[in-house]
């Protein structure tokens, strides 16, 4: 007579699959606790101003002011516009990092409240005056300037990495090349 399960893994397999859909019954009524509090992100303080030829968009972050710059009629980023910022104490010009990104480094970190920001735009022939309004919370006024990242210890850790990786490779072409000529003695 032929056994129902040709061999143990078969009939492990067959348990299996008798289980899974035990499993995957519904059922409800009981307490799972008390839901988790929604989670909520601050913002960081912002501005935007538009006029009919640029979109403007100021975000305060670690004591800079960063300015996102764009065509109002296509939304594409300007590039290499100068952009003047006034108010709030500061007086500069803003330096584009990335196509349609200018950056301005505030003295010292502004009090909370509002601040009225006038932005003068420059780019190519087109050229606009935009005023805007930045809000700062007591929360981000009280609120230290992010630190710079320390690229110190990743470099050192890849630098450690690197040299065990090059050691590894001299001393098993050492090792390959000592083996060869043992055969070599040997025939």
């Amino acid at each position: 007579m032929k056994p129902p399960f040709p061999s143990l893994p078969t009939l492990w397999l067959a348990a299996l699959a008798a289980a899974i859909p035990a499993a995957a019954i519904a059922h409800g009524g009981e307490d799972h606790g008390a839901a988790p509090a929604p989670m909520t992100q601050a913002l960081l303080p912002r501005t935007e101003a538009a006029t009919e030829l640029f979109e403007l968009v100021g975000v305060l972050e670690a004591g800079r002011l960063v300015i996102y710059l764009d065509a109002q009629a296509s939304n594409a980023p300007v590039e290499k516009a100068v952009v003047e910022v006034e108010g709030a104490g500061l007086n500069a010009k803003a330096v584009e990092t990335s196509p349609g990104v200018y950056t301005v480094a505030f003295k010292q970190p502004l009090p909370a409240g509002r601040h009225a920001l006038n932005f003068t735009v420059q780019a190519g022939e087109n050229a606009d005056l935009l005023a805007a309004a930045l809000q700062v919370d007591a929360q981000v006024a009280a609120a230290q300037p992010a630190a710079a990242p320390r690229w110190g210890s990743w470099l050192a850790g890849a630098g450690v990495l690197g040299a065990a990786g090059i050691g590894a490779v001299v001393f098993r072409r050492r090792r390959s090349e000592a083996a060869d000529t043992d055969v070599r003695n040997a025939a």
